[in-house]
């Protein structure tokens, strides 16, 4: 796995102001511009298949590698540069928190006021005592003022719920006292139902795309719902097919899922999810996800790529703590530490994807993947994908989330948004040994599937 700078600054900011929220990034006019981003492409060229579908891959990240990454992939580079900007801000809009609609208030003033506020039981450790939640109800909290998409409702959603940002940076900035209540709670802050764009329809509608995609992915990977279509596109790596579930759980809305597991060379498992209302732009969400987002791990230190890559039969999940690795690529590299464990996700893909009613050559995969590069998702009107979206929730998921506008300052003044969909009905992608708690209520039955979650 080699790593090769393939443009200079100047010529990846030409590249960048050509896109639309490239441009954006770029007219931030950040001091750190020249020392953050790396435009970096992979050498597979001693690799069969999946290698001739590559195209860039682009790796975001300050010098201080404990801050924020981000990463956009494409066969489009302005499509890439699209994505990877968009990270940027959703990252950027999670670690930096809004100065406006934020108060810091205790539960007990609320609940003596009559606000409506949100502040699940499950949220808590099962051994606090009554004690502590007196506690809790008497420390001030730094709360942001959502809705529910639904009844239009206000609600207050704490902070700690929805940003990044370290407890004890949020008291300082809010003066609230979230570090004192911390030891009793057992949450695990995501990006789960995070996206950004160039309106607020369009933001909302993607983070809302972005809870389904989630909740169906996970359907299928805990509970072993099976996709309405499967596509096979044989021998792409050597005699490895690259395979894509297609699931049809509610009427109007897609979600895709693209999957090769191999044994040749490292990660040897590679799985992306996408979610549309279009069929084929679902699909190449998971296709790029999978082909984009499988050959670089999110290590804090990046010279230990090939120290672990050159030890990996040696590592096991205490030694690799050693390298700083991001807790969700742990589902990644579960699968790479022994080949019997790729033979329990493809026991696991065959069991679920039991019968594919497509199959392809290899050169029909290139070919398709030439059509799916065709497909404009901004030509689908913003307004017309939220009402669909909105539909979903009332007539079929029956559901009513919480949606956030947390659009830093800085990007709101430049024309692109950020919002934050939070459910307690559908499924989040959860770390590797993580896989939900037990009391959380999106926990509809037995679990029949407990291998780590490998979704990037």
């Amino acid at each position: 796995m080699k790593l090769s700078i393939t443009k200079s600054y100047d010529e990846l900011s030409t590249l960048i102001s050509q896109s639309i929220l490239g441009n954006v990034f770029l007219s931030a006019g950040t001091n750190y511009i020249h020392n953050i981003f790396t435009l970096v492409s992979d050498d597979y060229s001693k690799n069969d298949g999946i290698s001739k579908l590559l195209y860039f891959y682009f790796r975001l990240y300050y010098k201080d590698e404990h801050y924020f990454k981000f990463t956009g992939g494409s066969f489009d580079l302005i499509r890439a540069l699209n994505k990877f900007a968009g990270e940027f801000v959703e990252r950027a809009s999670l670690y930096f928190g809004k100065n406006t609609n934020i108060i810091t208030d205790t539960i007990s003033n609320l609940t003596n006021r009559g606000e409506l506020y949100y502040f699940p039981d499950y949220i808590l450790k099962r051994n606090t005592s009554k004690y502590d939640i007196d506690n809790i109800m008497r420390t001030p909290i730094a709360w942001i003022e959502g809705e529910y998409l639904v009844s239009g409702k206000k609600v207050l959603v704490p902070t700690f719920l929805v940003y990044f940002t370290p407890p004890t940076i949020q008291d300082k900035v809010y003066k609230s006292n979230i570090s004192n209540i911390y030891k009793y709670l057992d949450i695990t802050v995501s990006s789960n139902g995070v996206a950004s764009g160039i309106s607020r329809e369009d933001a909302l509608a993607h983070a809302l795309l972005e809870l389904i995609e989630r909740d169906v992915s996970m359907d299928w990977w805990l509970y072993k719902y099976k996709p309405n279509k499967v596509i096979k596109y044989n021998n792409v790596i050597k005699d490895k097919p690259f395979i894509i579930g297609v699931f049809n759980k509610y009427r109007n809305i897609y979600v895709s899922v693209s999957l090769i597991t191999q044994t040749y060379f490292l990660p040897f498992l590679t799985i992306g999810a996408g979610c549309h209302i279009d069929e084929n732009l679902a699909i190449l969400k998971s296709v790029e996800e999978a082909v984009f987002g499988f050959h670089l791990f999110h290590i804090d230190n990046f010279n230990n790529i090939d120290n672990i890559i050159d030890n990996i039969e040696y590592l096991n999940y205490k030694t690799i703590f050693d390298y700083e690795v991001d807790p969700y690529d742990m589902g990644y590299l579960y699968y790479a530490f022994n080949r019997e464990n790729i033979t329990k996700i493809e026991n696991f893909v065959k069991e679920t994807f039991k019968e594919s009613n497509e199959i392809y050559e290899p050169l029909d995969l290139l070919d398709r993947i030439e059509e799916l590069k065709n497909l404009k998702d901004h030509t689908i009107q913003s307004d017309y994908l939220l009402s669909i979206i909105k539909n979903t929730f009332i007539n079929e998921i029956n559901d009513d989330p919480i949606i956030i506008d947390i659009t830093n300052e800085l990007f709101e003044d430049l024309g692109i948004y950020t919002y934050k969909a939070i459910s307690d009905k559908l499924l989040p992608f959860a770390p590797y040994d993580y896989i939900l708690k037990q009391n959380h209520p999106a926990i509809r039955k037995k679990i029949l599937n407990t291998l780590p979650n490998p979704f990037p």
